[in-house]
This record gives C-alpha cells, sequence and structure tokens, in this order.
C-alpha cells in the first residue's frame, strides 16, 4: 500500500466578522433585473463620491464608506444614467442607524425624491443624535416610474446599490427658546402671532389653546410668524413656541395670553323683541332655515356675511308675533363658498347674530 498527498481542493472563500454591522449582518437582498438602459451613475454623500456605470441590477460598495456625524445634516446627489433615453426614475435612500440589519424602523429612509426624474437630484439626510456609532449600511435604490422599498427583488428596470457609513459621534447644536412671541389681529375666530428668530432653528412648532383646556394644538411653521384659525369667539387663549434644530428641540416659550374678540348680541344677550332663535342645519349646504320667535309684529333684516366681513345675503321680512320660519335656499345661498359665516338678525329693539358653517 502507497500513501501519499493528494491535490488541493478548489478554494473557498470567506470573511471574517469585525468589520461592523455594514458587513457583518445579513441584509435583505435587492436588486433589478434589468439594468441595461437605466442605472445609478453617481452617488455623493460627505466624502463619497462614486460614480459606476450599469452594475447588472445590483452594486455591492461596501468597500466604500461615507463619514456622517450624528446631528448633522448631509447633502445628498444621486444621478441616473442611460445608454440613450432619459427615462423617468424615482430614488430613495435607506440608513440603518441602530445597526439591526434593516432598515425597517421610522428613521431609516432618509431621502425619497418624492416624484420622478430623469435628471440629477439633491436632497439632505439627517443623521438623528441616538444612531449607533460605527460602521453601518447605506442602501441607495433607483426604479422606473415607481416608488421603490428597500427589500425588492426582482425590480424591473432600475439599479440597487449598497454602501458602508461611518456613523461618529457629532455635536447636538445649540437650539435657543424663542423670545418676542406676540398676539397680533386678533377676530373672533383667529389671531396672527410672531416671534424673533433664534440663531440655529430650522423652523418652529407653535401649540395654542385655550386657558381652561389642557390639550395644546401644536402647528409647525417654516418661519417666524403664524396664523391661527378656527378659534372660538369670545375665549381666553394662550400660546407657546419653540425652536426645531437639527436634531433637537428647544424648551416651550413662556406662553403669551389674548382673547378673541366677542360678537355683541350672540350669547344671551338678545333684543328686548326676540324671545329666541334657531338655525338649521348647522353646518349647511344648499338648504338653511331660521326660526324666529318674537313677541310682537316687527320688521326683521337678516343679514348672512363671512369671518372677514363681507357680505353674501341680505333681506328683510315682515314677521308676525310667536314663531316665524324662515327658509333660505335662493341662488346667492347655493353660491356661498365653504367656510364659517356669520348670521346677523336685526329687530326693531336691537340685534343678535349666530355662527354658521357652509360645507
Amino acid at each position: 500500500m502507497r500513501y501519499g498527498a493528494t491535490v488541493f481542493s478548489a478554494p473557498v472563500e470567506f470573511k471574517t466578522y469585525g468589520c461592523g454591522s455594514c458587513t457583518d449582518l445579513p441584509y435583505c437582498p435587492s436588486n433589478s433585473v434589468d439594468a441595461e438602459d437605466e442605472w445609478i451613475a453617481n452617488v455623493t454623500i460627505s466624502n463619497l463620491n462614486n460614480t459606476s456605470m450599469s452594475n447588472d441590477g445590483y452594486g455591492d460598495f461596501t468597500s466604500l464608506s461615507a463619514d456622517l456625524m450624528t446631528y448633522q445634516t448631509y447633502t445628498i446627489g444621486l444621478s441616473p444614467g442611460y445608454s440613450g433615453f432619459g427615462y423617468n426614475e424615482w430614488f430613495t435612500v435607506f440608513i440603518d442607524f441602530n445597526q439591526d440589519g434593516d432598515f425597517d424602523d421610522s428613521d431609516e429612509e432618509v431621502f425619497d425624491v418624492g416624484s420622478t426624474t430623469n435628471v440629477p437630484v439633491q436632497g439632505s439626510v439627517f443623521v438623528p443624535g441616538d444612531a449607533v456609532l460605527g460602521s453601518t449600511r447605506m442602501r441607495v435604490v433607483m426604479k422606473f416610474n415607481n416608488e421603490p422599498t428597500a427589500c425588492e427583488q426582482g425590480i424591473a428596470h432600475g439599479e440597487v446599490e449598497d454602501y458602508c457609513v461611518n456613523i461618529m459621534e457629532g455635536e447636538p447644536v445649540s437650539c435657543e427658546v424663542p423670545t418676542m412671541l406676540f398676539a397680533n389681529n386678533i377676530s373672533i375666530d383667529s389671531a396672527d402671532f410672531s416671534w424673533k428668530r433664534t440663531t440655529d432653528a430650522i423652523s418652529y412648532e407653535v401649540r395654542v389653546k385655550p386657558e381652561t383646556v389642557p390639550n395644546w394644538q401644536v402647528i409647525l411653521a417654516q418661519d417666524t410668524f403664524f396664523t391661527a384659525s378656527n378659534l372660538s369667539e369670545c375665549v381666553d387663549y394662550e400660546c407657546q413656541v419653540r425652536s426645531v434644530c437639527s436634531g433637537t428641540k428647544s424648551n416651550w416659550s413662556p406662553s403669551t395670553l389674548f382673547k378673541t374678540k366677542c360678537i355683541i348680541g350672540s350669547v344671551n344677550n338678545l333684543p328686548s323683541d326676540l324671545l329666541n332663535w334657531d338655525i338649521f342645519p348647522n353646518p349647511f349646504n344648499e338648504h338653511l332655515e331660521i326660526n324666529i320667535a318674537l313677541k310682537k309684529p316687527a320688521f326683521v333684516n337678516l343679514e348672512i356675511y363671512s369671518a372677514n366681513g363681507v357680505g353674501g345675503y341680505k333681506n328683510s321680512f315682515q314677521l308676525n308675533s310667536g314663531v316665524n320660519n324662515l327658509q333660505l335656499n335662493s341662488d346667492k345661498i347655493n353660491s356661498l363658498i365653504s367656510g364659517i359665516y356669520f348670521i346677523k338678525i336685526m329687530t326693531p329693539d336691537g340685534f343678535a347674530i349666530k355662527r354658521v358653517v357652509k360645507i
């Protein structure tokens, strides 16, 4: 019997772990089956600038990395490439900020172009303060004519590219509390607000509520002014504002107090010759009925006008004592646009006003 060594087997490639989540974790596959006519031509963010031709539907560029710092916003540039005609493409970008091997978390779709394009696009990518530090995966997806998701396989036309990004610790920006919050142009159902601009704010949040109510209504404001509408007449309100900065928000400002204007004769202040009056339906559309109860026969004027005082309907009626039913369904009523209106009735002894809504 003779002993000896055989030739070596064919080589098997493998890679050790320890390079970070970007290459260690098994991310969902995604690819296009046809990238012959259109592909991702360039991806630029931070210190990464990669230009490529078609990669047959999927490009593994995890050997390349961009350095990103928490709390910071970066400009990302994406360019489509074509063999000829420029087709309409939709770009989305995902980053696995918590390094759990997927792109499913709420803040991990970092850019969506919002519509199709056949030219280079730019957008903003914000790195949250709680992003896990270290190497993680970034995925860029381009899909013909439709919005792509992170884990699509067999995209008909387009391309997918994967990159690494190195998340480093950044410094949160200083986010000042806005000052000089004023309420102006207060009406029966609206008020304008303005405040002093803060240094690092990218937008603001405003919140308004009646003083006696615990819950606030929060609204986003892009600049240092805001109009609150659909308020109730003759009510005491308070308003606060805070700065929205890159990755953080300031505390709320001290409250500014204001009161919406009151309508004379609208609440428990009826003329002496008017016993009661009702409006229905409210909200109304093409038809409106008013019941007016009078102590004695009287000539009554009726007016409907908008919240800004523009008149929309006027008429006069000779009414009897007791309950009178007025049915308003004229062309003028039908032509009123949707919104808030006020109905004013005037009797010999005074007037009364009620608010209605046209839908």
